[in-house]
């Protein structure tokens, strides 16, 4: 169903489309009852038109509305316009991950960690309802200009009640970029899987470009099973030493050799946040086999407890507390609540600046007014060139045709000439002035002599 600006769809209406997935587009809407926007998503009419894809959106609404995070976008309501599927979600003023890296690049390394400690608290809820989301990628997580996290679209997620399971042990549902090696068809889905797909993000984050990458999906899946992700360290030779190794253990090929927890990503983002020994990544490693020199290295500068206040505690009850804002800031390398957003407003960020436009606008009246200035007018239109009757007086040393000189006028000037060749008598001229002079009988060009008695002479006189 699409929908376009002023149409109701059940209490809210529609402003505008934010953007198209898979399964549905989302729009902004206004509650008109609560006087509060709201991201609607509908499903696409050959989604609505199959059970399958029906109920997967109905779990999907049933899945968030168990969960209530700050990381996590909030649903609003469910329900069916049109014979269309509908959901109101929280409209989250800010931009997703994917967009901030295609236009910054990469993050600083005290950046990703802040968004990944926020994502890890967004799973452990999601985890501890038993959901796994499945598709956790930078496109599923919205950045606002506080530099707070928003997971995203639970449209794959796999419900682990038995009764709303929807999809079957091998699928392969996800991005494959970002899928983990059980969403490949080696294993069971867990949610260390989701883990998984967070290290792929975290590397993407700070190295801004993918650990693994292949042009097909086939060969994409093939390499996330069978090769290892290269060392972020050769990326990125400046991070603290924990860094490539959290990651490494984020991206471990083996669940056993993985963090298998959010809670557990959680507690040791504090400990290398206070400058403490990182124990779940030192016991992790230690089972895996892996060398531990330097895991208990932290950053020069970093110190301190970390002592979140009440809006920082975000959480659920028995978890630990998640690094959120500018915990992660070091004196060195402060971290920005706004600094994602410093190169472009979020709000322009789509569309090129209103200067670019005015700018635009100038230079295009002024070309064409340019190119109107050489069109033909009135004015300088070319006019075609008056044709004299008289032929053209000489002038110098101008005679007659006959010989004599000009005549001129009591002023000098030369008198005009007839269509004969001859000159007009000038003002107060004699007689004959106007013309050739007379012409005797037997000169060249004068009348011939007549005879007596001849066609046109005088008669015979006559006779006595």
């Amino acid at each position: 169903m699409d929908l376009t600006a002023g149409d109701k769809l059940g209490a809210y209406t529609i402003e505008k489309l934010l953007g198209t997935g898979g399964m549905g587009k989302v729009y902004l809407a206004h509650d008109e009852g609560l006087k509060r926007r709201a991201a609607i998503k509908v499903l696409q009419k050959r989604c609505a038109e199959n059970e399958l894809y029906v109920r997967r959106f109905q779990v999907e609404a049933q899945s968030i509305a168990k969960l209530n995070h700050p990381n996590i976008v909030q649903i609003y309501h469910v329900d069916v316009a049109c014979d269309t599927p509908y959901m109101a979600m929280e409209y989250i003023d800010g931009l997703p991950l994917d967009f901030l890296l295609k236009q910054k690049g990469k993050l600083s390394w005290q950046e990703a960690l802040t968004i990944t400690a926020q994502v890890a608290a967004a799973l452990a809820c999601t985890h501890e309802q038993g959901i796994i989301h499945r598709d956790i990628k930078p496109s599923n997580i919205l950045v606002d200009q506080k530099l707070g996290v928003h997971v995203t679209d639970f449209g794959i997620a796999r419900v682990l009640d038995a009764e709303t399971r929807m999809t079957a042990e091998q699928d392969t549902i996800g991005t494959p970029c970002y899928m983990s090696p059980e969403q490949c068809g080696v294993a069971e889905v867990q949610p260390a899987s989701d883990l998984f797909s967070l290290g792929v993000t975290l590397y993407e984050m700070i190295s801004g470009k993918l650990p693994l990458y292949a042009e097909t999906s086939m060969g994409m899946m093939n390499k996330i099973v069978s090769e290892p992700p290269p060392n972020i360290g050769d990326e990125v030779p400046d991070l603290p030493p924990l860094i490539p190794i959290f990651i490494d253990t984020l991206m471990a090929k083996k669940v056993d050799h993985r963090y298998t927890d959010a809670n557990q990503i959680l507690e040791d983002l504090n400990e290398f946040r206070a400058g403490n020994p990182v124990s779940h990544l030192t016991l992790i490693r230690k089972k895996s086999g892996a060398e531990l020199t330097g895991y208990e290295l932290a950053p020069a500068g970093v110190g301190g407890a970390v002592v979140p206040s009440a809006e920082q505690d975000i959480l659920s009850t028995g978890t630990s507390q998640a690094l959120v804002g500018d915990l992660m800031d070091v004196p060195e390398t402060k971290v920005s609540a706004r600094a994602l957003y410093e190169e472009k407003p979020p709000l322009l960020s789509y569309w090129p600046s209103w200067a670019t436009w005015v700018l635009g606008g100038i230079v295009a009246i002024v070309t064409a007014g340019y190119l109107l200035t050489l069109l033909p007018t009135p004015e300088n239109a070319p006019q075609a060139p008056e044709v004299s009757t008289q032929p053209p007086v000489p002038s110098e040393h101008p005679m007659t045709p006959d010989g004599r000189p000009w005549p001129r006028d009591a002023n000098g000037e030369l008198v005009p000439a007839l269509p004969n060749g001859y000159p007009a008598a000038p003002p107060g001229g004699r007689a004959g002035q106007n013309g050739p002079p007379p012409r005797r009988q037997g000169e060249q060009g004068g009348p011939p002599p007549r005879r007596q008695g001849g066609q046109g002479g005088p008669p015979p006189p006559p006779p006595r």
